[in-house]
């Protein structure tokens, strides 16, 4: 296992495609992101891996968290990309609250941190509200989303 696939876990998991993924990856110099934004991280990673064919939004979201990780860039929102996490907004009827950022013409639904746990302890989820409310991380918050959705369809 090399230190490319420890770093891409996530994307790794969400891929159907292992091969071209580890080919994209293994193109992609991280020092090319040492002392970027994450605006600046979203931009890269869309221009290079945008028209790849089989690199999906929700891979190209977890390359992107993960370069903020490693680089220890800070993730802004809780940006609802994947399934799991747009099946919790659903769950605890949030839809009017997503908000839109744009980064050039590449654009992702967040949810605020306050919204989500206001709402969580509004339907009765008191237990996952205080863990949500004590994760500093809001990516971390993104992928307990999928969590909490398959355990309360």
């Amino acid at each position: 296992m090399n230190i490319k696939s420890i770093i891409f876990r996530e994307a790794y998991a969400h891929s159907r495609n292992h091969t071209l993924l580890r080919n994209v990856l293994n193109n992609l110099s991280l020092t090319d992101f040492k002392g970027k934004t994450f605006e600046e991280i979203v931009l890269l990673v869309n221009l290079r891996l945008y028209s790849v064919k089989g690199i999906g939004k929700l891979t190209r979201y977890d390359i992107i968290a993960s370069i903020a990780k490693l680089f220890k860039v800070s993730v802004n929102h809780i940006y609802i990309v994947g399934n799991g996490p747009r099946a919790a907004i659903r769950h605890l009827k949030l839809t009017d609250k997503l908000k839109r950022e744009t980064f050039g013409r590449y654009a992702f639904q967040y949810i605020e941190k306050e919204d989500l746990i206001d709402r969580m302890r509004e339907k009765g989820y008191k237990t996952e509200a205080e863990r949500f409310e004590s994760i500093e991380n809001l990516d971390t918050i993104e992928s307990e989303l999928c969590v909490f959705s398959r355990d309360h369809k």
